[in-house]
């Protein structure tokens, strides 16, 4: 059951849940309410928007963020995807982690880097959970190679299990590896994440198998080996 939460803004307080898992999620929150607030502010002395606190609070009550601390089965074992790309992304994903799931045997991280990012300081703040990690490629175009990534997770000393080619694989080696009190966790890039939502839910993949030249010329500058 989502938490139940009460926000103060300029124009009062809301009394609303958030079906969000993270305490960083209730700062998201107070963020949204105050762009909330400070467009109405500005627009309702034009008569252009009138907007009360119960339709703030249906708003947050009903938000939906796939692959942002989401739970796609309950398991044995659960799996759970989050778009972390960064370090402070994956930090408050890794304190989240903590809160919601202490008995948690132990957890297998699906990781995938994307160009462009930071992808070894992004995977050491998983560290405090001791993880498993296999290491894979999405099929975006800014996709990092998984040895790479791997050899620089080896460098921080972090616990490469396996390196696939693909999330489907990663995902079959995951639910292998796991035991039914562990967590599988899918993070790295919101790319990483979309494919596993994917293969665990049933959705059919989006590929553009016609992308060509100036679209895809960044990425695979991106992808190139220095």
């Amino acid at each position: 059951r989502p938490p139940s939460i009460v926000l103060s803004g300029r124009a009062g307080e809301y009394e609303t849940t958030l079906p969000l898992l993270g305490a960083h999620q209730v700062d998201n929150a107070r963020t949204a309410v105050a762009a909330v607030e400070t467009l109405v502010e500005r627009m309702s002395g034009r008569g252009r928007l009138a907007l009360g606190a119960d339709a703030v609070e249906r708003g947050l009550a009903s938000v939906c963020w796939p692959a942002r601390a989401e739970v796609l089965t309950d398991g044995p074992p659960p799996v759970i995807v989050d778009g972390a790309h960064n370090a402070s992304s994956a930090a408050a994903f890794v304190r989240m982690l903590q809160a919601y799931f202490p008995a948690a045997s132990g957890i297998v991280l699906i990781y995938a880097g994307s160009g462009g990012h930071d992808f070894a300081a992004t995977a050491r703040q998983f560290s405090a959970l001791a993880p498993r990690v296999i290491v894979t490629r999405t099929r975006h175009p800014k996709a990092v190679a998984p040895e790479t990534v791997a050899e620089a997770l080896r460098c921080d000393n972090v616990a490469v299990v396996a390196v696939t080619e693909s999330t489907g694989a990663a995902l079959a080696a995951a639910r292998a590896t796991a035991g039914p009190r562990d967590l599988i966790v899918g993070a790295g890039s919101l790319f990483a994440a979309a494919e596993i939502r994917e293969a665990v839910l049933g959705i059919e993949p989006e590929l553009y198998p016609d992308l060509r030249g100036e679209l895809t010329a960044p990425y695979a500058a991106a992808r190139a080996p220095a």
